[in-house]
């Protein structure tokens, strides 16, 4: 019976993940053609609710109505494409077809599902920091090994499965492919180790194993190389079919603060949109907090998609009902793009020529964001393709207008470059912002620039100091 019941869980969130807002009605007119549902029966709104809950605290994910009975995603919580709460996750879509449909299992071929029955031993031992011992076919010398092993981590690349540790006789870390164990089991000697004696994060950015005998370091190198050149799909986007045009939403879905929507109505809302490689914990923000008490200031950690972006931008400012914006380079960029008539704007070394930075200075390829994000994504990718898509938006979207516009920047521009920051300045102000230039600042925001924002924008317009303190 809980067998059934998890299932459920597990229908239920891949029926909301794959559309853009599903109603009650529908969930129940599909669960009523549903394999699972043996007796045909509607699923009572309590119980509805209650499957909710339960993905939140299973899964992480939160599902919840967003108006006229549509319920969706609003926060995916860890699950993204290296997540592997997503594959497992896979795997359960895979069990609910393969058990519950006979039909359907005929039609789904796994290759090398078992080696699934590692994952067991394999996270007990790491939980428990005991060494375990391998039987090991290593089929290009065509010979079995027993190596004893400290797991450290799990790792799927592609179609394959790898457990990396430290192998205890040659003090080597080495990476073992699923499907060339036999067997495991806990050491018969009892041997320990602290788990944290290895920085998994780092060790997967740069693998680099010792030398021992048996094991499948040059597969598993092949492999990461493999993977850090295959395009990742950035942490906002979803997969979206050709010529179908996203709807924007009453509110952004995965907003990680959505809580903060309760904010007073005498409160003044300042947003602020962080630039390519910050998030919303930037100092950028910790700065804009502590000089302007007199907002509640509200961020978000934004993606490297500027169409996203800027429809992100759109749902924050209409669900805060914010008085302030302020964007700083590529967020600044985004926010000339967003939609928000009643909001004074201001833009900060937006970064109009940004395709041409990422090739000529930031570089293509794969970095990392500058602060630790709270969607626990530390990577991202820049490529051609992206500055193309950039180039377009660009070109073809018209630069719009807030309350207020108000655009600054530096006399020195070092990342974007002098010639291209003055372009930008031209197109900005022939758009209608009214130009502030920092003859201190360069293009990271320094105390010469919070100072103009306070004395051109801030007290220029008289904001009101909060009833409320910043949360």
């Amino acid at each position: 019976m809980a067998g059934n019941v998890y299932k459920r869980y597990v229908w239920l969130l891949d029926l909301i993940s794959r559309n853009d807002g599903i109603t009650q009605e529908d969930i129940n007119n599909k669960w009523q053609r549903c394999s699972l549902n043996e007796t045909g029966e509607r699923l009572p709104p309590r119980t509805f609710h209650n499957h909710l809950q339960k993905i939140y605290e299973i899964f992480g994910v939160k599902i919840a109505s967003t108006g006229k009975d549509m319920y969706r995603i609003i926060d995916s919580g860890d699950i993204d494409l290296d997540n592997s709460q997503q594959s497992l996750l896979a795997h359960l879509q895979i069990s609910n077809a393969l058990f519950s449909n006979p039909e359907m299992a005929k039609r789904i071929s796994l290759d090398g599902y078992m080696s699934f029955r590692y994952f067991t031993p394999l996270i007990e031992a790491m939980e428990d920091g005991k060494v375990v011992e391998l039987n090991y076919l290593h089929h290009e010398k065509d010979c079995r090994s027993y190596p004893k092993i400290r797991p450290y981590y799990i790792k799927q690349f592609e179609r394959g499965w790898f457990v990396v540790g430290r192998e205890l006789k040659s003090k080597a870390i080495c990476a073992y492919a699923f499907s060339d164990i036999i067997a495991i089991r806990l050491s018969e000697d009892g041997e320990k180790f602290d788990i944290s004696e290895i920085d998994v994060a780092e060790f997967m950015r740069n693998p680099k194993f010792g030398k021992s005998k048996y094991n499948n370091n040059d597969l598993y190198m092949k492999m990461y190389e493999a993977h850090k050149h295959t395009r990742r799909r950035n942490r906002w986007g979803t997969y979206t079919p050709e010529g179908y045009e996203v709807p924007e939403l009453d509110f952004e879905v995965g907003e990680p603060l959505a809580g903060l929507k309760d904010i007073a109505q005498n409160q003044n809302v300042a947003l602020y949109i962080h630039g390519l490689a910050s998030g919303e914990k930037g100092s950028t923000f910790q700065e804009l907090k502590k000089r302007f008490p007199q907002f509640h200031w509200i961020s978000a950690d934004f993606g490297e998609n500027l169409e996203q972006n800027v429809k992100r931008i759109n749902s924050m400012a209409k669900l805060w009902n914010a008085k302030l914006i302020i964007g700083t380079s590529f967020g600044g960029l985004a926010l000339l793009y967003a939609k928000t008539p009643n909001i004074v704007k201001v833009v900060c070394n937006p970064a109009l020529s940004i395709a041409d930075c990422i090739r000529n200075n930031i570089g293509l390829g794969e970095h990392e964001y500058f602060c630790k994000r709270q969607d626990r994504v530390q990577e991202f990718e820049l490529t051609e393709d992206m500055c193309k898509e950039y180039e377009a938006y660009i070109a073809n979207h018209p630069i719009q207008l807030g309350k207020e516009n108000y655009a600054l920047f530096s006399a020195h521009d070092e990342l974007l470059g002098d010639e291209a920051a003055a372009e930008a300045q031209k197109v900005v102000a022939e758009a209608g912002y009214n130009i502030l230039i920092d003859s201190k600042g360069q293009h990271r925001l320094g105390k010469s620039a919070f100072t103009i924002i306070e004395n051109e924008v801030v007290k220029k317009l008289e904001f009101k100091p909060n009833d409320n303190s910043n949360l």
